[in-house]
């Protein structure tokens, strides 16, 4: 009864029951089966057989409790891979209690892939003293992966015929990016990387002897890195942050909506000529890029992971600004768009007299509203956009504490997406998650879900589907002023 079993004992679930059938099929040749029972076997079967080679091995036991005892079991995932796999019971999140307070949506890296560090360190090994040199160097997934800016705000030159190249690796916690003009100067690499441990964006430019004018290159040092320049520092703010707008209009960008036009796809084509002997551009991977139903997507690609990294640097500025004790209930109710917050969620003394929530608005939805043109999915939600920036715009700035640098738009300092339900839906799920007091009380996600949709005239949902969500912010409101006492 307790014997240990024999690998020989070990027999393939899925083979077993095809044995089972095979013989059932037989004996209906001899004597035909009631159709109820026949229909119940197909089914059990199919359930069976659609699990395909990942069916699991199971170990033929007398052991107690079953008949047939699991193998193994899956090791646990790690804390931040599972982040958001939060186990859903009656309609609520029960979070994971983690040792590291940086909560990240971060999927595992590549093998392959390429980070900062190990940039430098291919560098330094393969003594590269030019950037076609590290060019040829890099691994092919990040030369197929690249967006083409025919027109360029930085100090390196971009037009159609000569287009701004920006590398990013899989997680975009890597950008490169350079110039293919011939009659550019500059020739440095710029890079913008994600450093985990402060959670903050990063900035650096390398430059290459071969690279240099001809007085330079007999310089002894293989190349130079230049961090944090005060050029990056004017154009993306302090703290810094990448400039790539949001779905859905990437402007200057081959590829810069969601439909590909006849125009672009000409760029495309010049792009093609010119790289069979550009000393840049043919070394990087072309197979992909000059199909304009991939080369749409990386735009999107690129916003969707920007966003995912900015989203963990503006959670870190949140948690570590002045007073963020006492103000977390108020600040996470003002993401949520509770209704009365954060004028009802305060003392009159937590905030400066000339605090003013509507001027904030006013300005707020002006800015908004200038947008809507390039931003037309932003149309339904101008309204509670503008709404949701106002409220944090008085949290913070009312107290001195800048926030026009969390949004990576060049357009505009306080618009961060096209459909803020969504993007603030993140951030308010995000700071939850990472703080235990405020994860104390349960979330319904399907209602928060709903609440936040609520101000799209196109979702309007029913009011009753979300009331545990009207609790929740009661409760939100009453822990802010308690934390006030």
């Amino acid at each position: 009864m307790g014997s240990t079993p024999t690998p020989g004992t070990i027999i393939n679930l899925k083979k077993l029951c095809c044995i089972f059938f095979a013989n059932k099929i037989r004996e209906m040749k001899k004597k035909p089966l009631p159709y109820y029972l026949i229909i119940a076997i197909v089914v059990i079967a199919y359930l069976i057989l659609i699990q395909g080679s990942e069916s699991p091995q199971y170990i033929f036991s007398q052991q107690k409790p079953g008949l047939f005892a699991q193998k193994e079991s899956a090791p646990p995932q790690e804390p931040d891979k599972q982040r958001f796999l939060s186990q859903k019971r009656g309609g609520e999140i029960v979070v994971p209690t983690y040792k590291d307070e940086r909560y990240r949506f971060s999927n595992p890296r590549p093998s392959e892939d390429l980070t900062y560090d190990g940039l430098i360190e291919l560098i330094k090994k393969n003594n590269v003293r030019s950037l076609p040199q590290l060019l040829s160097l890099l691994p092919k997934s990040i030369k197929s992966r690249y967006i083409l800016m025919i027109k360029s705000k930085s100090a390196q030159l971009a037009s159609e015929k000569y287009p701004r190249v920006i590398l990013f690796s899989e997680k975009a916690d890597l950008l490169m990016a350079f110039s293919g003009d011939p009659s550019d100067i500059n020739h440095d690499l710029e890079i913008i990387y994600f450093n985990y441990e402060t959670n903050e964006f990063e900035f650096s430019l390398i430059s290459f002897p071969e690279d240099w004018s001809e007085a330079m290159k007999f310089l002894k040092k293989p190349f130079e890195i230049m961090r944090s320049p005060k050029s990056c520092i004017s154009c993306h703010k302090s703290p810094g942050r990448p400039n790539w707008e949001s779905y859905d209009f990437w402007p200057s960008a081959i590829g810069e909506r969601d439909t590909f036009s006849k125009l672009e796809a000409k760029y495309l084509e010049v792009f093609a000529v010119t790289s069979k002997n550009h000393p840049l551009y043919k070394l990087l991977d072309h197979k992909k890029i000059v199909v304009p139903d991939y080369i749409r997507t990386l735009s999107f690609d690129l916003s969707t992971k920007i966003e995912i990294l900015n989203r963990d640097r503006i959670i870190k500025y949140i948690r570590t600004s002045k007073d963020y004790k006492k103000f977390k209930y108020a600040i996470l109710a003002s993401l949520m768009n509770c209704n009365d917050a954060p004028l009802d969620h305060l003392p009159k003394s937590a905030l400066p007299q000339s605090a003013n929530w509507p001027e904030l608005y006013r300005d707020t939805l002006s800015r908004y509203t200038k947008v809507f043109p390039l931003h037309k999915r932003l149309a339904d939600n101008i309204p509670s956009g503008s709404i949701i920036m106002s409220n944090l715009r008085y949290l913070f700035e009312t107290r001195g504490i800048k926030i026009d640098h969390w949004s990576t738009s060049f357009q505009e300092d306080y618009f961060f997406t096209a459909v803020p339900s969504i993007e603030f839906k993140s951030l308010a799920s995000e700071l939850y998650m990472s703080d235990a007091d405020l994860n104390k009380k349960p979330l319904p996600y399907s209602d928060f879900s709903r609440f936040m949709d609520r101000g799209q005239p196109h979702l309007a949902p029913d009011p009753k589907k979300y009331q545990k969500m009207i609790l929740f912010c009661q409760w939100l409101k009453k822990k802010s002023l308690e934390s006030f006492k």
